[in-house]
């Protein structure tokens, strides 16, 4: 991607000893699973974004797929990802991006189809994943909502902050990023 080792090995280390990729990795657990997914699905994408080569747009589908296919909640990547690989700042007849996009989704409709078949098989519904109670009880509107939110971010328990430190560091980024308010750093906070 354009850097140099040095700034790979640090961002390895800190991936691996800053963040709960660690922990993670000696569960059964779905996160490595769906980390490996995600990093290969934007690394292609990066690829694909620098030279246009259509394998990588195809190799970037794959990924995104098993990416969603490790959780269904993964599918909300999928508009991101698809922007992120059609858009560029010249212009470009609407038939390319089509064709692109076209690539793109028939790549990775056969992990969709699967993902269907599958909630079919264990639930009896194509549209159903299980993911159905979860919310209840958690994201309702109520004046406990701040504190839960407070508690899933720095509690010892559960704190998101508090076992990935790299993500605070990483919100100076974003700032940073947003400074320059261009579509390329729009593109690359959610990501």
């Amino acid at each position: 991607l354009g850097f140099s080792k040095k700034i790979a090995f640090i961002l390895a280390l800190l991936y691996g000893f800053a963040t709960t990729a660690w922990h993670y990795s000696k569960t059964s657990f779905s996160e490595p699973t769906q980390s490996m997914s995600l990093l290969f699905t934007l690394y292609y994408a990066f690829k694909y974004r620098r030279n246009s080569n259509k394998l990588y747009l195809i190799l970037s589908a794959i990924f995104l797929g098993l990416f969603i296919l490790a959780k269904t909640a993964n599918i909300f990547f999928l508009p991101v990802i698809l922007f992120y690989v059609l858009y560029d700042k010249k212009a470009q007849k609407i038939e390319l991006i089509l064709r692109k996009s076209f690539l793109f989704l028939l790549t990775l409709s056969p992990f969709i189809i699967l993902l269907l078949v599958t909630n079919k098989i264990r639930f009896n519904a194509f549209f159903v994943t299980g993911y159905e109670d979860v919310g209840k009880g958690f994201i309702n509107i109520s004046p406990y909502i701040f504190i839960r939110l407070f508690q899933l971010l720095f509690s010892f328990n559960i704190g998101l902050f508090i076992y990935s430190p790299i993500l605070l560091i990483s919100i100076f980024g974003i700032i940073d990023q947003s400074r320059e308010l261009t579509m390329r750093s729009l593109l690359r906070s959610p990501l």
